[in-house]
């Protein structure tokens, strides 16, 4: 069984597609042509921020 995983950015986690195929060829068919179909919109841009720091604790 084959599961498609995307990968868009470096900083972005990967998204499992769900799904799952028999074979290699046929997940890599379905996500050629789901891809192919994707319509993206970008809603907001915003100015690169600084990262921030922070501190985790936990308590046991």
């Amino acid at each position: 069984m084959y599961a498609i995983w995307v990968k868009i950015d470096e900083k972005l986690p990967w998204i499992e597609l769900s799904g799952t195929y028999q074979t290699r060829e046929e997940a890599g068919k379905v996500a050629r042509e789901l891809l192919s179909k994707i319509r993206i919109r970008i809603i907001k841009v915003e100015k690169e921020r600084r990262p921030m720091k922070a501190v985790v604790t936990a308590k046991g």
